[in-house]
């Protein structure tokens, strides 16, 4: 955040004491489902509508349906959100990688220790219906 100079915070949490400070917007919706949702909403009145590639569709799409928060306490981490959206959206077919081709760059570019907790995400979030 000390590299930006413009800061906008989207979040369906509850406000901690951790809040990010001096955001030139802040909407917290605690009752929304996920950013995602709120996005989406947002999405709904801008005037000019944009339009979506099918990937940022998809994206959004994802981040409502993974429950990350659940997929998080069953998979034993916080740390793999990243993991569970990218699996989503490589699963759809509209992101242009493979469930494959995101599990090899796991195998190139992240420590073994984690590889486990990465493919367990991966493949989580590539089956979820």
């Amino acid at each position: 955040l000390k590299y930006v100079k413009t800061i906008v915070v989207l979040d369906h949490h509850r406000q901690t004491k951790d809040t990010i400070k001096n955001a030139v917007l802040s909407y917290v919706e605690p009752y929304a489902s996920s950013s995602s949702e709120m996005v989406t909403e947002i999405l709904q009145y801008i005037v000019d509508k944009p339009k979506l590639k099918p990937v940022e569709a998809d994206a959004l799409y994802s981040g409502m349906v993974v429950d990350t928060d659940k997929a998080c306490h069953e998979l034993g981490s916080a740390k793999i959100v990243n993991l569970l959206l990218l699996g989503a959206a490589a699963a759809s077919g509209e992101l242009g990688l493979s469930v494959e081709d995101i599990r090899q760059a796991v195998i190139d570019r992240v420590p073994p220790k984690f590889h486990q907790l990465n493919f367990s995400a991966l493949d989580y979030a590539a089956n979820l219906k």
